[in-house]
C-alpha cells in the first residue's frame, strides 16, 4: 500500500486509506478494501476508483502540471512578487510565504539562460516548482493568450530577445520555415 495516494469510493465519496492498486492501460485503479458503509461492507467494495493525489483532494492548492496552466499561475503572481518589464525581463520584487509578502531591497532578475538559447523562469508556487519559458510568458503577460496550436517566435531569430515587440503568435509550420530560412542565413 502507498500511504501517499488516497481513494474515493465510489458509491459514498468516502476516502478509502486500505485499497489494493491494478495497473491497466489507462492508468492506475484502486479496487477499495475492507472499506465499511454504515457497519456494512460498503456496496461499491470492489468497483475501481481513480486514485486521486492530495492537490485532487484540495484544488485550491493545485498547481497544474500543464504548460498553458502552469504560464496562468506564474502570471497570477506578476505585480505581486514578480515584474516584468517592457524589455520583456522578468525581475523578482518580492517574497510571499504563508500569504505574506515581504518586498526585496533590491529586485533580481529571475530568469535563466537555458542550454537551448532560451530564458526561463523557475520558482515555487503554493509549494510546487513552476518552470515557464520566458518567451511566453511575456508574450501573455502584453498580448494575452496564445492561440491553441500556435507557439511563439521571435521575429530576430535571437532567442534571448524577449522584447514584446519581438514576439510574434505562429503556427509551428511556419515556425518551421523561419527557422530552416535563418539557417541558411536568410530573412525570413
Amino acid at each position: 500500500m502507498n500511504p501517499k495516494a488516497t481513494a474515493r469510493c465510489s458509491v459514498c465519496g468516502r476516502l478509502v486509506c486500505s485499497y489494493q492498486t491494478t495497473s491497466t492501460p489507462i492508468g492506475d485503479w484502486i479496487t477499495p478494501m475492507h472499506h465499511k458503509h454504515e457497519g456494512a461492507a460498503c456496496p461499491g467494495s470492489g468497483v475501481p476508483v481513480r486514485r486521486e493525489s492530495w492537490a485532487m483532494l484540495n484544488p485550491k492548492h493545485a498547481v497544474p502540471r500543464n504548460r498553458p496552466e502552469q504560464e496562468k499561475a506564474f502570471l497570477a503572481t506578476v505585480g505581486r512578487t514578480f515584474e516584468i518589464r517592457r524589455n520583456g525581463e522578468i525581475w523578482r520584487v518580492g517574497v510571499e510565504r504563508m500569504g505574506e509578502l515581504t518586498l526585496l531591497d533590491e529586485p533580481r532578475r529571475q530568469e535563466q539562460l537555458a542550454a537551448n538559447g532560451y530564458y526561463r523562469v523557475e520558482t515555487m508556487i503554493r509549494c510546487h516548482r513552476v518552470r515557464v519559458s520566458s518567451h511566453r510568458v511575456v508574450f501573455r503577460h502584453f498580448h494575452g493568450p496564445i492561440p491553441h496550436g500556435y507557439v511563439v517566435d521571435h521575429k530576430d531569430g535571437d532567442r534571448g530577445n524577449n522584447h514584446p515587440d519581438n514576439l510574434e503568435a505562429v503556427c509551428q509550420a511556419e515556425n518551421t520555415r523561419r527557422g530552416y530560412v535563418r539557417k541558411r542565413g536568410e530573412q525570413p
